[in-house]
């Protein structure tokens, strides 16, 4: 088999779901690319912080101190702030280190190309249906090309925490001497 052949396999309990990279190409591409915008608005935003005010503001309001059960509605309403923020901060987390390896592999994928005698002429290696350097080909490189090096950028301050978030205030994201 060829690199474009492989297949990934992924068996779970009775069903095997089977398909080419080729197949999964654009649905991983569309994965990393929402991940590294949903980074960078909590990044460039703070809204990492934005959470733990709302939460903070939420615990202080008097329908929440006067009720007694933890199932009532402003203490759910809390538990979800909570489960948002905690959401966030996994976000930056996994994004700032077991994910990045990833990802970027996935993107280094999406601008290899090679020669191919089945498609004719140059091919993206995991997708063959798509011409290198054409039309769809440009405009996967052209969200890569501004996405990318954003995401880059940005994960430093955070890759160095851990992926830690509340080691990295909004206001030293744009204080680069900070760095």
């Amino acid at each position: 088999k060829t690199e474009t052949q492989m297949h990934h396999v992924a068996l779970l309990k009775y069903f095997k779901f089977d398909c080419s990279r080729e197949t999964l190409f654009i649905p991983e591409l569309t994965v990393v690319c929402g991940f590294m915008v949903v980074f960078l608005l909590i990044a460039l935003f703070g809204l990492d912080e934005v959470m733990d005010r709302v939460v903070a503001r939420a615990h202080d309001m008097p329908m929440y101190k006067a009720e007694r059960l933890s199932f009532s509605p402003a203490h759910l309403l809390v538990k979800f702030l909570n489960f948002v923020r905690n959401f966030t901060y996994l976000i930056m987390q996994l994004g700032s280190t077991i994910l990045v390896v990833p990802m970027v592999q996935i993107i280094a994928g999406a601008a290899h190309c090679s020669e191919s005698a089945d498609y004719g002429g140059l091919v993206v290696s995991n997708a063959p249906h798509i011409q290198c350097l054409q039309h769809k080909h440009l405009q996967i490189l052209a969200v890569l090309g501004a996405l990318v090096p954003l995401y880059l950028f940005l994960l430093m301050p955070f890759a160095v925490v851990a992926g830690d978030a509340l080691y990295v205030p909004s206001e030293s994201m744009f204080e680069w001497r900070f760095w």
